[in-house]
């Protein structure tokens, strides 16, 4: 259940953007939705992402964690790099755990130099706090992705044998058996999700 947040415009906006889509959509991204349905949602989303206005993104952002996710899909598919520093914050305050796909999607999209220091940033914070789990699964594959697109190697220094990826996972309170490689296969089909979603757009426009 959305929050009530006590005006008639504020719940508009959730209901509107963000009823049924925060629960969609990492399933959408990742391709455990049927085809026609996928590319349904994704065609949405697109139009919802290029009508939204900036006032109303940011709206969104500073209430609870469904409408951070839902808003930072949005401005990672329509593409809205004035959200970079915005999104790193909002990653690095950690303050809705599981919210922060959406954020570490759209920086990876971006994928600027500038992008992967604040992933960095994010995960050298994060990943030496290994009782706090928030989204190092996603950060990491976002920076893994950014450094196969850009032949470098920012990532590398986590994913040393014992290193501090290897350190979260065994301590931390997540699954134990978190693959780094299956978040880096996972962030490139958020990409395609957004790519496949703009094309879309672009056809029906």
């Amino acid at each position: 259940m959305l929050e009530d947040y006590g005006t008639p415009e504020a719940n508009r906006l959730s209901r509107y953007y963000v009823q049924d889509r925060h629960i969609k959509l990492p399933r959408c991204a990742i391709g455990g939705t049927p085809g026609t349905e996928r590319a349904e949602f994704g065609l949405a989303l697109a139009q919802d992402a290029a009508a939204i206005t900036d006032a109303d993104l940011d709206t969104l952002l500073a209430w609870g964690w469904r409408e951070r996710a839902v808003a930072a899909w949005l401005v990672a598919v329509d593409g809205r790099t004035a959200y970079r520093e915005r999104l790193g914050e909002q990653l690095l305050a950690g303050k809705y755990a599981g919210a922060g796909q959406g954020h570490c999607t759209a920086l990876a999209l971006f994928g600027e130099p500038a992008d992967a220091e604040l992933l960095t940033a994010y995960l050298d914070h994060y990943l030496a706090q290994p009782k706090i789990l928030s989204d190092q699964p996603w950060a990491l594959g976002a920076l893994m992705l950014l450094d196969a697109n850009h032949h470098t190697e920012r990532a590398s220094r986590y994913l040393t044998e014992g290193g501090l990826w290897d350190q979260w996972v065994a301590e931390g309170p997540g699954p134990k058996n978190v693959d780094a490689d299956t978040y880096l296969l996972w962030t490139r089909q958020c990409r395609d999700f957004v790519r496949d979603a703009r094309d879309l757009r672009a056809m029906y426009a």
